[in-house]
């Protein structure tokens, strides 16, 4: 069975490890479908066939959703895709999925009431540059009035998932589950962004552990800077210390200190 190893990947590493295993002979519309499916596998073993919602945006993540989309459909659940952005833009592999859905599928509507049980979000990726639109700031809010759950895909939409926080302009919400893939990100692991992120999932999506030596090998195309290296070791060693011994030690000073605030266990390697 695969376990994710404790390294974190920048956006960018992630980047590098698809374009490499693309080189490698995997097809990135396979990584695609892989990534979906184990979105959709992760619903199915926390709720029941249900009126899902899923948000596809117009890049690699909405071609994420609509592969979870046909899966779900699949497995029994009444699913409905609402568009959000031009997708005539988006990558020849995320048209390709959406070419594929078969179901109902309609453009974004803001101030629609939200019926629905479930949501999942795939609108946008680790990498984004901008923050969300009112528009869709107000619709994470709603969904939240809803109290529906929100199942993002690889990061809440919002999130920089290099600096881990919500970008200029976008409301912070909080998904019930996050399915990330390969290995996780900054955001996943550093506040603010790991208390947005609710349950998350690291899942294989056909992506050898080899990768990560080749990182490593090129480590100046795509590396962590020395401040996320040592955050993400201070965060984890500070949680695994006091859920342990009650201490930890602090990688900038060097010293052992008493428990502090945060018990959430980040067991974290950065390349």
């Amino acid at each position: 069975m695969w376990h994710p190893g404790p390294e974190i990947l920048t956006v960018s590493q992630h980047a590098e490890v698809d374009r490499l295993s693309v080189l490698g002979g995997t097809p990135l519309l396979g990584l695609m479908e892989n990534a979906g499916r184990q979105v959709a596998n992760e619903i199915a073993k926390r709720w029941p066939a249900t009126r899902t919602l899923v948000l596809c945006g117009p890049g690699n993540n909405g071609g994420d959703g609509y592969v979870v989309a046909r899966h779900l459909q699949a497995r029994g659940f009444d699913v409905e895709v609402v568009t959000i952005g031009e997708h005539g833009k988006g990558s020849e592999e995320a048209r390709k999925m959406a070419a594929a859905w078969k179901g109902v599928a309609r453009p974004f509507v803001p101030g629609e009431i939200i019926r629905a049980g479930l949501v999942v979000d795939a609108i946008f990726g680790a990498g984004l540059s901008r923050g969300l639109s009112p528009e869709l700031s107000q619709l994470f809010e709603d969904i939240a009035v809803a109290e529906v759950p929100v199942v993002a895909v690889d990061v809440p939409s919002g999130i920089n998932g290099d600096t881990a926080a919500f970008m200029e302009g976008s409301q912070p919400w909080t998904a019930a589950l996050c399915v990330t893939f390969f290995r996780k990100k900054p955001a996943h692991v550093l506040l603010p962004g790991r208390q947005y992120c609710g349950e998350v999932i690291c899942a294989d999506i056909g992506i050898g552990d080899g990768m990560i030596s080749a990182l490593r090998l090129g480590k100046g195309k795509a590396s962590l800077s020395m401040r996320f290296v040592q955050t993400a070791r201070y965060q984890a060693e500070k949680a695994a210390g006091e859920a342990l011994f009650g201490i930890y030690r602090n990688p900038f000073t060097d010293k052992p200190e008493a428990r502090g605030i945060d018990r959430t266990v980040a067991n974290t390697t950065p390349v």
